[in-house]
């Protein structure tokens, strides 16, 4: 706590000094506007008297897909794509209501509201309202903001806390579309991702991960002719945990990239085996996420394994999952890996 010096001149300097440094702490260069600290400080005078259960509600908004905004139009347009967002959300609050700029493109927001519907209503118009731009462009363009909210039933909870809930329904909501509230099977989802995030080294070091091959049989003949190498999960503690539970989890972060050169070596090591013991080799496929194209040089690791196996060419097939299409900038690269795959064998 600073101490404001008795001579009036230098109280004077010490006054802008600490504006400033408040502005720096609390404030968004961008919006000029609050940031995440300022609205969690605001938050805490708002509230500081006391508020009753269920009268506030936190939501967090994060715009899909903004880094496209950067890569196609550059990033003075999308600076300036976050500060008209800012504005738009800014005339839509009430007195005695919030509204931020958090990291990069998500915006919080504090509502005095105390129905699902109302705040819902509420989103659909500001989203609406930012979406108007629309009307005057060449080609229709409109933005997709997730929208996640938590009608505060516990006021005396640390703002982080309810921050972290608004952050976690607009993560784990189902509907897209619409605003996801805070409850009690996004706390236990979240629990189960904490929990998985948690296990995944542990079970990596340990071959927790087992591969299972799924055969491809010629109808024409009934003969075999490859498989498709599947991933399971059977934990000594947690027993069986599903490819639904873990694989989109996995998914959004770089578990992904390493049980898929896991489950290639395991393919690798089966292939050397069969072939030590002179037994026909069969076409293995295995499945690639679309999050290695994030990595230019990700076929080396898979190169050599390949040759520390000395695994032939053409006995190991790469699969790529539909989404590897999605994003525009993986359309492009995919022929240019495509060929080098081919190269490598």
């Amino acid at each position: 706590c600073a101490v404001q010096p008795a001579d009036p001149g230098a109280a004077a300097v010490f006054r802008t000094n600490r504006s400033r440094l408040e502005a720096i702490a609390f404030g968004d260069p961008l919006t000029g506007g609050l940031n995440e600290a300022g609205f969690q400080m605001a938050y805490q005078k708002l509230t500081s008297k006391g508020i009753e259960p269920l009268t506030y509600a936190v939501v967090y908004l994060n715009v899909k897909d903004f880094k496209l905004i950067n890569e196609n139009f550059g990033v003075p347009a999308a600076d300036d794509t976050l500060r008209y967002i800012y504005r738009v959300l800014k005339k839509h609050v009430h007195e005695g209501e919030l509204v931020a700029r958090g990291n990069a493109d998500q915006f919080l927001l504090c509502l005095k509201e105390s129905g699902k519907e109302a705040i819902r209503t509420r989103l659909e118009e500001m989203i609406s309202d930012i979406n108007s731009f629309a009307q005057n462009t060449d080609l229709p363009y409109y933005l997709t903001i997730l929208q996640g909210a938590y009608l505060i039933d516990e006021p005396e909870l640390n703002i982080t806390i309810i921050a972290d809930r608004a952050r976690a329904a607009c993560k784990l909501g189902t509907d897209k579309d619409a605003c996801a509230f805070y409850n009690s099977d996004i706390m236990r989802r979240l629990k189960q991702e904490q929990e998985l995030n948690a296990l995944f080294a542990a079970s990596i070091e340990n071959h927790d991960f087992q591969v299972y091959l799924q055969p491809k049989v010629r109808l024409a003949d009934g003969r075999l002719t490859g498989a498709e190498a599947l991933v399971r999960w059977i934990h000594p503690r947690r027993g069986m945990i599903y490819p639904s539970d873990f694989i989109p989890l996995f998914e959004k972060s770089d578990h992904i990239c390493r049980l898929d050169l896991y489950v290639f070596e395991k393919v690798c090591a089966m292939l050397k085996g069969w072939r030590e013991e002179g037994r026909e080799l069969l076409t293995i496929s295995v499945n690639l996420s679309r999050r290695h194209f994030k990595n230019l040089n990700f076929l080396r690791p898979f190169s050599a394994l390949k040759e520390k196996y000395g695994i032939p060419d053409g006995v190991i097939e790469i699969e790529l999952t539909e989404s590897t299409f999605f994003d525009e900038r993986q359309r492009e690269l995919v022929p240019g890996m495509l060929g080098e795959m081919h190269r490598r064998g």
